[in-house]
Formats: C-alpha cells, sequence, structure tokens
C-alpha cells in the first residue's frame, strides 16, 4: 500500500510485524525417450508457518507438476 501524502510513518514501526517462513520438500523424475524430448513430474510438499502474517497459523500445499520439454 503506498504512503498517502501528509501522513507519518511512526517511530516504533520500522520493520515490525510477523514473519511468513516457508519451507519446501521436492521429488521429480525426468525421463528421456529421444535426445530431444523430455517427460518430467514432480511432487512437493510446502508448509508455511506464521500464514498471511498472522502468528501461528499454518498451512501446507501439496503440489503435483507434469512437464514435456523439446530441444530444437
Amino acid at each position: 500500500m503506498p504512503r498517502v501524502p501528509g501522513t507519518f510513518f511512526p517511530d516504533n514501526n520500522f520493520l515490525s510485524g510477523v514473519v511468513e517462513r516457508s519451507m519446501d520438500f521436492r521429488f521429480g523424475l525426468r525421463y528421456y525417450r529421444l535426445p530431444q524430448v523430455s517427460l518430467h513430474t514432480e511432487i512437493g510438499y510446502s508448509t508455511v508457518a506464521n500464514y498471511q502474517h498472522i502468528e501461528g497459523k499454518r498451512k501446507g500445499f501439496l503440489a503435483i507438476n507434469m512437464g514435456i520439454s523439446l530441444r530444437i
């Protein structure tokens, strides 16, 4: 949010608040059928502490990625 002209920034507010912390775990495989083509898949889990900057709130996310890569 931009600063509103004419307002002041409190002296005791510098770098204050709750910081989100995250950790990711991932595992992936890549398969080459031809030198120009590869298939890949990845599965992972992310955990976030202090989710949305709320102290003590935790949230976890599961992610699955799949794709094809072509080299031209």
